[in-house]
């Protein structure tokens, strides 16, 4: 695979640029040792990173990821840990996690490609996205997860945002962006946007206090997953078979359960 010579400056390195094509092979090559003969497909699900199927001519199944994190390898680190630390916790869960593979390059189960992207293969989980069904089923295996996560500890603080800092989700938002965004001009174009445009900040304003409120209810505080939606779950016929992506995982409030 010839790799082209341009680079771009990035936190104080260079990288190379590569194609997506090109950075599939990489990772592949540095996670497998041999990138020849496998057969790649894009997944279904997923809507920030790189997510393909690999199959290998001996017929063994992954998942390769590659991350579209902005290079955060902190992230990474830390999604890893949770994961570890839910699979090295012997609990019998119902269904599977994403199991990494360890680089035949460096040993470890997540790489630095040549453009700064993190990349990870995961072993295959069988299933099928539930697209809007299997509602109770999620639910239970959604309990399941937070039960288990509430039993984990991992050494290290979680760099991603909690759900009560409403304006850290994006490094660009804060609230004095938002509600002068909410007061241009543009909003104005017809009484329907101009009144949907007061709703929503009414809405943003209702919400910050009941955030203000919960914060002084000394809620109970754990890992949680912070991203179980319909694209990273999956189900074989009725069961959920995995859960999927731990990306966003943070320390926040678990709630009270009677």
């Amino acid at each position: 695979m010839s790799v082209p010579s341009t680079t771009q400056v990035f936190g104080g390195g260079q990288f190379k640029e590569l194609t997506p094509t090109e950075l599939r092979y990489e990772a592949l090559n540095l996670i497998l040792g041999n990138s020849e003969s496998v057969h790649i497909a894009p997944t279904s699900g997923g809507v920030n990173n790189i997510c393909d199927y690999v199959t290998t001519p001996s017929g063994q199944k992954y998942v390769l990821r590659i991350y579209n994190n902005g290079r955060d390898s902190v992230r990474v680190d830390f999604e890893h840990k949770v994961l570890d630390a839910l699979l090295n916790s012997n609990q019998d869960l119902s269904f599977r996690l994403p199991t990494s593979v360890a680089s035949k390059a460096t040993g470890q189960r997540h790489v630095i490609l040549s453009n700064g992207a993190e990349a990870t293969l995961f072993e295959f989980i069988p299933g099928e996205l539930p697209k809007k069904t299997r509602v109770r089923e999620i639910g239970r295996a959604t309990g399941e997860l937070v039960s288990a996560l509430g039993r984990v500890h991992v050494d290290m603080k979680s760099p991603n945002p909690r759900f009560s800092d409403l304006f850290k989700a994006h490094h660009a938002t804060t609230s004095e962006i938002f509600f002068s965004e909410m007061k241009k001009p543009q909003f104005d174009i017809t009484p329907d946007t101009r009144k949907y445009a007061d709703l929503l900040c009414d809405e943003v304003r209702e919400i910050l206090l009941k955030v203000d409120y919960m914060q002084t209810l000394n809620l109970p505080i754990q890992l949680i997953h912070a991203d179980l939606h319909y694209d990273n779950v999956l189900v074989d016929g009725d069961m959920v078979s995995g859960l999927l992506d731990f990306e966003f995982s943070v320390h926040d409030w678990r709630g009270k359960f009677s």
